[in-house]
Order: C-alpha cells, then structure tokens, then sequence
C-alpha cells in the first residue's frame, strides 16, 4: 500500500519519493549542485555563531533556512550559490 503526504499546495506526494536516500531534509548541494575547487568555509554567506558555552566557533550557512540545522564544515563542497569573500 502506498502511502501519501500532503505538500504545502495540497497536491499529494508519495512518501518514497520525499525521503532521499535516507536524509531527513535536503541539502544545498542537492537543491542547487556543487562547485568543484570550492568550499562553503570561503563562502560569503558562511557565518560564525558562537556556540551555547562560548568555546567554539560554529560555521553555518545564513541563506539555508529549509533545514533544522544548517551547519557548514571547512571541507563541504560549495552549492551553486557560492560568493566569494572579500576578506
């Protein structure tokens, strides 16, 4: 038996076809693709957000809001979206 979700517009959606690969929510990369030869960390829309103690730095994405957490890593490979810093 198939199971349906109902999208924000009312139209039905199998349940298959939104869970991809076992993720939860999807990416940036998946969503715009990927740039080769670039990271997120260079990006200008990477921000810096102290943690809850203050002890470390944490990197995230301000433009990807579609996620719980849209946390960036130093290695990621940059989305179609990238800008690069003037810094």
């Amino acid at each position: 038996m198939d199971y349906l979700q109902l999208d924000l517009f009312g139209g039905e959606v199998p349940v298959e076809e939104m869970v991809q690969h076992g993720k939860k929510y999807q990416t940036m990369q998946d969503v715009n693709g990927t740039l080769e030869g670039k990271s997120c960390f260079h990006c200008a829309h990477c921000v810096e957000y102290p943690s809850k103690s203050g002890k470390r730095i944490r990197h995230k994405c301000d433009i990807w809001t579609c996620s719980p957490d849209a946390t960036v890593r130093k290695k990621t490979p940059a989305c179609g979206k990238y800008a690069a810093r003037f810094d």
